[in-house]
């Protein structure tokens, strides 16, 4: 049989979670004001797959938020 190493489950998890972080960034960067928030929130969401990627999934189809321009007068 086939062992699967806890080091290895432990460092593939760690993997997913830093990944979930990083595309939820990278998502939600020009869609909605707190793109750091967006990002801790998909690192907790990557503790259950599923949850990650239909949350990474509504990042993808959110609207772009639009940018309001300073005008100093």
């Amino acid at each position: 049989m086939m062992d699967i190493s806890t080091t290895l489950l432990g460092q593939m998890a760690i993997a997913w979670a830093v990944l979930c972080a990083v595309i939820s960034y990278f998502l939600a960067r020009k869609k909605v004001r707190a793109p750091i928030l967006a990002a801790v929130l998909g690192l907790f969401m990557s503790l259950v797959p599923p949850f990650a990627l239909v949350y990474m999934a509504v990042l993808a189809f959110l609207r772009p938020e639009p940018r309001h321009s300073q005008v100093s007068a």
